[in-house]
């Protein structure tokens, strides 16, 4: 059994490697392609459908270890109906992303405020859960 420092120095050692953040944003690139999925509802069948690819490349992004060019994060944003956006967090900082929308949103599109206030609790909760787990060390 590894002990935990020895964990906690391998991880730290990690976590200043390019790989590692890029590891991060596939990752949270993934987790918001199956938040917005399950938001629509929309299966993996359907993504496919749309992205004029076989099934088993959803099931590739999804699963990963896919390497996702940026035009391949905008196409299957726009698939969902979404917009891709890129933030640099600098060093130290700690970021949440929320999404507003004006009064004139189209009445047709089924927004539901409650589910929305649910999602970014989750998130935040998430986030402040994996933020705690570099802090192992400490």
């Amino acid at each position: 059994m590894i002990k935990i420092n020895a964990f906690s120095a391998m991880f730290e050692e990690a976590s200043h490697s390019d790989r590692y953040h890029t590891e991060r944003v596939l990752i949270e690139f993934t987790e918001e392609v199956v938040a917005r999925m399950d938001a629509l509802g929309i299966s993996r069948a359907e993504l496919a459908r749309r992205l004029g690819a076989k099934p088993t490349y959803v099931t590739r992004i999804l699963n990963g270890p896919e390497n996702f060019t940026v035009n391949s994060m905008v196409r299957i944003s726009r698939l969902l109906d979404c917009s891709l956006r890129v933030h640099m967090q600098p060093k130290g900082a700690k970021s949440h992303w929320f999404d507003r929308f004006d009064a004139q949103r189209p009445a047709t599109d089924s927004f539901d405020v409650t589910e929305a206030r649910r999602q970014y609790k989750t998130i935040t909760n998430e986030t402040e859960a994996h933020d705690a787990s570099f802090s192992l060390a400490s």
